[in-house]
């Protein structure tokens, strides 16, 4: 599994992180789950939704990259999680 805290970014570009990063951990037979900037859920939600509509058209569960919304303690729980 791989676990990936996004900061807010200015720019276009918001989502290429997520992008880079799950593609690599879907080839390597990972999942991802994506915590995304509390000022930028409804661009992590779309690039969610359209990574979801591929997965499910080539028959791959679209649970593979999952999203979470919310503020910091969302993302200090992922990172310090010792499991």
């Amino acid at each position: 599994m791989s676990v990936y805290v996004l900061p807010y970014r200015k720019g276009p570009f918001k989502s290429e992180v997520f992008g880079w990063n799950s593609a690599i951990a879907m080839i390597c037979g990972n999942t991802s789950i994506w915590k995304c900037s509390p000022t930028t859920p409804l661009t992590a939600i779309a690039v969610t939704k359209i990574v979801s509509k591929v997965l499910q058209r080539n028959g791959i569960p679209a649970s593979i990259a999952t999203l979470l919304t919310g503020d910091a303690d969302i993302g200090d729980i992922l990172v310090t999680d010792k499991r």
